[in-house]
């Protein structure tokens, strides 16, 4: 199988006019060393933050690659990889400390969603770096809707804590909003804010944990007073500041979300969006696509495989195809302008699908700067599970 990845030139695009990019076509094979990314060598100065995007929840091809793209990062001196799942000490624990096996994991904290084949080789892979061995690294979830298993994770570790720190912990746990009986959130964000402070402050090593594990437990619980319409933008800002919060540590993050949150969308409506405003460049965005090919999501309630139909015009994904022939694919031109600066159409399928009108997902994006790398897979495979 091949793959495309085009590196996005922005910078030399007209203010108007469409984007330039420079694509090459790589193999792609499991024990692939992805040597076209040190292309990107140059654009990591001052870089803190990379997100990692998927196309669809339920595609082996999007969440293999993060495998060798996160690897080769942590080569380069990031040190953190964070995952659009819930906010768990123990995920980490379980990863890369050896606590639990990784696949074991990623089912108990993320479901069918995180606990796929592809996603447990893509952190194997990463493990297996000098960086993850010698206890540099560390994996978290940055997710803000499981309050009910945050704030017991973080009471189990405040036991850990020397008092004082340890007593507010426990004290603040204990006495949180519930689903239904939000009156007192605003109270409990602010001795949140202030108890995440002095965590931050301190040296103890599991004070971190706790300090994300509350943050995260604090956002959830001001999202789910909003009106639906706006939790979800609520959401994409709650995991921006938890981001935020680690680079504020002086780490350099790896990002695993889907395109959705990841991408730039210059609305601040994104995590993306969120982090290119408060980051500048030094946020980058990956986006994996595919032409067509197959997915796995649930529908009524049931895992399945569900087709992925050849992506319409006016979308990335066509934009794509058009430049990378089938009997010629390394003879892809370069310099080729093909994105709009407008809105074009994306695929973008998350845990749920709908086959009988799969392209209501798919809405029409702005596409300046939304990413700085396209990795782009002719057919994609759907997602096997961890037994």
């Amino acid at each position: 199988m091949t793959i495309a990845v085009f590196w996005v030139s922005w910078e030399t695009a007209g203010a108007a006019g469409p984007i330039v990019t420079s694509p090459d076509v790589v193999p792609f094979a499991p024990d692939a060393h992805w040597e076209e990314l040190e292309a990107l060598d140059a654009t990591l100065d001052g870089v803190t933050v990379v997100g990692l995007g998927e196309g669809t929840q339920g595609t082996t091809e999007f969440q293999y690659a993060r495998g060798p793209i996160t690897a080769w990062l942590l080569e380069q001196g990031f040190d953190d990889v964070v995952a659009e799942i819930s906010a768990s000490w123990a995920v980490s624990e379980g990863m890369l400390r050896g606590g639990l096996p990784v696949g074991t994991a990623l089912d108990a904290f993320g479901g069918w969603v995180w606990g796929t084949v592809a996603n447990r080789d893509a952190i194997e892979i990463a493990a297996a770096t000098e960086a993850v061995k010698s206890g540099d690294v560390m994996f978290t979830g940055i997710d803000v809707q499981d309050p009910e298993n945050n704030l017991p994770d973080a009471a189990a570790l405040a036991a850990r804590l020397d008092p004082p720190l340890r007593d507010r912990v426990l004290e603040l746990c204990a006495h949180h909003p519930v689903l239904g009986i939000l009156d007192d959130v605003d109270v409990f964000r602010a001795r949140t804010d202030a108890l995440v402070a002095d965590l931050d402050a301190s040296t103890h090593e599991v004070a971190y944990w706790v300090a994300d594990l509350l943050s995260a437990a604090a956002h959830a619980y001001a999202n789910w007073r909003l009106p639906p319409r706006d939790q979800a933008h609520a959401r994409d800002a709650a995991m921006a500041d938890m981001v935020l919060r680690h680079v504020r540590r002086g780490h350099r993050v790896v990002v695993w979300a889907h395109n959705a949150h990841v991408q730039a969308d210059g609305r601040d409506e994104s995590m993306g969006g969120h982090l290119r405003t408060a980051l500048g460049n030094a946020y980058r965005s990956i986006g994996t696509f595919a032409a067509s090919g197959a997915y796995r999501a649930s529908l009524d309630g049931n895992v399945g495989v569900f087709s992925m139909p050849q992506a319409p015009k006016g979308s990335v994904e066509r934009a794509i195809e058009s430049l990378v022939p089938d009997d010629a694919p390394a003879a892809v031109p370069r310099g080729e302008t093909f994105l709009d600066r407008g809105r074009m159409l994306v695929r973008s399928i998350g845990a749920r699908a709908d086959p009988s009108d799969w392209w209501q997902f798919s809405p029409r994006e702005p596409i300046a700067r939304a990413w700085d790398l396209l990795v782009w897979f002719r057919e994609a495979t759907a997602t096997d599970l961890v037994e």
